[in-house]
């Protein structure tokens, strides 16, 4: 349950391009052209809203980020310029 409340809070969709009918149970996603439905937009119900969403919930454990910080290249080249300004 925890881990659904942190992906609901990082929210991974737009409420914006989401638009509910009066009736509630259709939900009309707009978002950019996808090229394999040729289309904007994307008619779900209810319940597969819900489960198009929380399909990409991460797996328990599952590391989102690999590297933190200075990029390794980058950071050699920083330490590499310093020990030539400090040997001078």
């Amino acid at each position: 349950m925890q881990r659904l409340a942190q992906y609901i809070i990082r929210n991974p969709f737009s409420v914006a391009k989401m638009q509910v009918n009066r009736s509630g149970d259709l939900i009309l996603y707009r978002s950019g052209m996808n090229a394999k439905i040729n289309r904007n937009f994307q008619v779900f119900t209810a319940c597969d809203f819900i489960a198009a969403i929380t399909q990409h919930i991460p797996d328990k454990r599952f590391q989102m980020v690999r590297y933190y910080g200075l990029h390794p290249s980058l950071q050699i080249q920083l330490n590499r310029q310093s020990e030539l300004n400090g040997s001078k």
